[in-house]
């Protein structure tokens, strides 16, 4: 019943309209229940995706559904402006809940169409148009670590026969032509910008950097109604742009530095499919540097944007826009040593129960971007709370935070908090025991619980994790021998170890975990979770202090 008291339709208002043509509710005869009332409906953002875009959700509540009732509900769309060719079309033919069976059906004339399913099936042909048939289909629902639907759902992508690459691409460059205009007062000033730099990787450093902190990033995701990027005169003046506008901006800079540098055109939601020619693919523009090879996203705020690969973009194509000469490039996968984190956490007891932590975390690569870009988003006063949220830390009374710094997005990340932990330590006669608890590094190193898992799972980003804890011993007490842990550990998902011993009047933990970028099956999860949990045991130790007999 819950499943379906309401349905959400995804579209896009800058290319589409939606149509609520039938919500009615009938009893098992056929008789008519309710309707759906116009009124009822309402439209808010759509917040499914990584990354923020534009794009709505029609939500539909279903009034008077009861159990044994049948429901019909059909909704239509239609695309805004003058179509040159059959726009890319992708279809799940899974649902969030169980079905017998899923169609798509094409009316009208389908013989300038082509398409690829997966798994592969073929088309069943009726006078009125085409259709694909998949029984049984496996329930689509969110999981964590869950790679592109793409890649584990029964899908099919249909799009123009007729498309070819070179055309698509050289037809885009021209429409976006008096766009790429070169501007005296652009190029005067990216030529200012590099005076004194001998080298074009200093170049492309100082003018992604002058970009990625002079424009705010306006998301208005690359598709069929938002493809004409501002002219860079415009943007400087606005100081604000989406990714076109970035992409745009640095790639004549770049020029005018004497930097050769093309717009390329990417996509967030999964692999391009190269047999279907087709721009609809993308969501993204970026700037790719033949000369290094790099890729230049500065819509990436938190991240070394003229070093890094561009976030949830590794391994992936890229068109690149050459007049003369378009083709794929693929943007390099990311290297084992990706991201970093090193803790250093004191801890010392107060009034016997309660821990106070002075805790430094240091980020680099990957998760220092992510988390920089994630704490700019906040306001200053917002960050303390969002952050305990963020890292699972709600429970524990955080005196002191901060973050820095967030302005130099080429520097390693620092988190410096001190915080209370309440009754960590229980005294029982003559002993003091009780957990070390894990820090703010506790969030990268757990696995959601998930009940019967369905789908595939991934580790998209090597981490290398390394957390130094000391404790002091409490006045009268001594430490007593830790029980030494010997985890069985599947290497396919961590690699980890960790010792306890004592030093002077501290008890010292050093603690390392390495973790590969892994795919892996959805019958695989629960040695995965038996995995992180052994390597969060040994940072999470036990400890045992006895009083000292006088």
């Amino acid at each position: 019943m819950a499943a379906f008291s309401s349905f959400q339709v995804p579209f896009d208002p800058l290319s589409e309209q939606v149509f609520v043509n039938e919500v009615r509710v009938m009893d098992s005869a056929g008789k008519t229940i309710s309707t759906g009332k116009v009124s009822d409906y309402y439209v808010l953002d759509d917040r499914s995706g990584a990354e923020a875009s534009q794009k709505k959700v029609v939500n539909i509540p279903v009034p008077g559904l009861e159990p044994g009732c049948q429901l019909a509900v059909i909704i239509s769309r239609r695309q805004v402006g003058h179509l040159d060719e059959f726009p890319f079309l992708v279809h799940s033919f899974s649902c969030t809940v169980p079905v017998r069976e899923s169609i798509l059906f094409l009316r009208g004339e389908t013989r300038g169409l082509k398409s690829i399913a997966s798994p592969e099936m073929e088309p069943r042909r009726v006078p009125e148009g085409q259709y694909w048939r998949v029984v049984d289909p496996m329930v689509g629902r969110w999981e964590p670590q869950q790679p592109a639907a793409a890649e584990f759902l029964p899908m099919i992508w249909v799009a123009d026969a007729s498309a070819h690459w070179p055309v698509l691409a050289s037809n885009y460059i021209a429409s976006i032509s008096n766009r790429l205009e070169p501007d005296a007062s652009i190029r005067d000033h990216a030529r200012s910008l590099v005076a004194g730099l001998q080298n074009n990787e200093a170049k492309i450093a100082a003018i992604a950097r002058h970009v990625q902190s002079n424009l705010t990033y306006k998301t208005i995701e690359f598709g069929r109604r938002a493809r004409v990027p501002n002219k860079p005169a415009d943007i400087v003046r606005n100081k604000y742009g989406d990714c076109k506008d970035h992409a745009v901006l640095l790639q004549q800079m770049l020029e005018a530095a004497g930097v050769p540098a093309r717009l390329a055109l990417v996509g967030h939601r999964g692999p391009v499919l190269k047999e279907l020619p087709s721009l609809d693919q993308f969501d993204h523009m970026i700037v790719y540097v033949p000369e290094t090879g790099r890729f230049v996203d500065c819509t990436d705020k938190g991240a070394d944007a003229a070093h890094a690969i561009p976030i949830g973009l590794a391994g992936r194509d890229a068109l690149i826009l050459e007049a003369t000469n378009p083709h794929f490039e693929t943007i390099p996968s990311y290297p084992e040593n990706a991201s970093g984190i090193e803790v250093q956490r004191n801890l010392r007891l107060v009034d016997m129960a309660d821990v106070v932590t002075e805790e430094t975390l240091t980020l680099t690569g990957v998760h220092a971007a992510y988390l920089r870009d994630f704490l700019l988003q906040i306001p200053p006063t917002s960050r303390r709370m969002m952050l305990q949220r963020q890292m699972g830390m709600a429970d524990v009374e955080l005196s002191d935070f901060r973050a820095e710094p967030l302005d130099e997005p080429d520097a390693p990340l620092q988190l410096r908090c001190t915080y209370t932990c309440k009754k960590q330590l229980h005294r029982l006669n003559d002993q003091l025991t009780g957990i070390l608890r894990a820090g703010f590094e506790r969030s990268y190193l757990t696995a959601d619980p998930v009940d019967n898992r369905l789908t595939p799972f991934e580790t998209t980003i090597p981490l290398s994790v390394h957390s130094t804890v000391s404790i002091d011993i409490p006045e009268g007490f001594r430490a007593e021998e830790a029980a030494r842990l010997v985890p069985q550990l599947d290497s396919r998902f961590a690699v980890c170890k960790g010792q306890i011993q004592l030093e002077g009047r501290k008890l010292k933990l050093e603690f390392e975990c390495r973790q590969p970028k892994v795919k892996s099956k959805a019958s695989e999860y629960a040695a995965y979770r038996d995995t992180m949990a052994q390597a969060l045991a040994l940072l999470e130790r036990e400890v045992v202090f006895k009083a000292v007999s006088r």
